[in-house]
């Protein structure tokens, strides 16, 4: 009892939590979001920024956080395809180009077909997410076939099915260049007949060591695919190992050459002649009978 009355009189100074929260001063500024307080942070650097006269660098790490990172000036078909046309791009990069995604299918394969006229001045293309389907693989297929250059093709994000991209895996075939494709995220999934026509392009295609079709569910479609990525890495680097040898073989060869030259040319210097294969047993000769005469005048000790 005595110890209980003792926590009583100890704890009448402690105020409960009730009157704590009571206590407190209430709060007249309205909360703000993660996103408004980014925004205010970015205000006031930019105003330090500009009161210093330093100019940030776009697309920095602040920017990619708030998410506000300045999108890239797309370039007008007006220009771009002309350059285009003329090979003075080699890396073409024309995914979620706004302006191409807006034309008609067939103004999208006339576009293609003057990609197609450049000739094999462009190396890769990367034609993601503008709209393509089946209308416009004729054209894609054209341009395949007339580039021998071509080495990385990426098709991803369109509405391509499977004639279409039958028609552009007949273009694939034994290409000289080819190595990587892709044709992941099509809207619709492609279909087992398509993936089986894209293994035999690749089987066809040595060079070809990657494409892209998404995932596969259908086993005997999976493992086709994966013998074949297999089989042409291992070609490609079987290819690379004979190119080294035959670059070390040269190479050798060259210093052989280079040693017997300089072996001649201490002959003919040493000798005042060159030498021939009737002198040298006549020299052999002479040699044995003067270290023979020699050997003979040394007295016995």
């Amino acid at each position: 009892a005595a110890y209980q009355a003792s926590l009583a009189e100890d704890s009448k100074d402690v105020p409960t939590s009730a009157e704590v929260i009571a206590s407190k001063p209430p709060v007249d500024a309205p909360r703000t979001t993660l996103r408004e307080r980014q925004a205010a942070y970015a205000e006031s650097t930019a105003a330090i920024n500009a009161e210093r006269g330093v100019d940030p660098p776009p697309g920095g790490k602040s920017a990619a956080k708030q998410g506000s990172e300045p999108a890239a000036v797309e370039e007008p078909l007006e220009t771009l395809l002309p350059r285009l046309e003329a090979g003075e791009v080699n890396a073409v990069d024309l995914t979620f180009h706004g302006e191409l995604t807006r034309l008609s299918q067939a103004a999208k394969s006339e576009a293609i077909g003057r990609l197609a006229r450049a000739g094999e001045a462009i190396e890769t293309l990367k034609l993601n997410s503008i709209g393509l389907d089946n209308s416009n693989a004729d054209a894609l297929a054209h341009l395949i076939r007339g580039n021998a250059r071509l080495w990385a093709l990426q098709l991803e994000g369109n509405a391509l099915t499977e004639p279409g991209i039958v028609t552009i895996a007949a273009a694939m075939d034994a290409h000289p260049s080819l190595t990587e494709v892709s044709f992941a995220s099509q809207k619709a999934t492609i279909s087992t007949p398509a993936v089986s026509r894209l293994i035999d392009a690749m089987e066809a295609t040595p060079n070809l060591i990657s494409c892209n079709v998404g995932s596969l569910r259908d086993d005997t479609m999976r493992r086709r695919h994966q013998a074949a990525c297999m089989a042409n890495t291992d070609k490609m680097r079987q290819r690379r190992n004979a190119q080294r040898k035959a670059e070390g073989t040269a190479a050798s060869d060259g210093g052989a050459t280079r040693r017997r030259s300089l072996t001649v040319g201490t002959t003919q210097a040493t000798t005042g002649a060159p030498t021939s294969a009737a002198a040298a047993p006549a020299r052999g000769r002479a040699v044995s009978e003067s270290v023979s005469k020699r050997m003979e005048q040394v007295e016995p000790r």
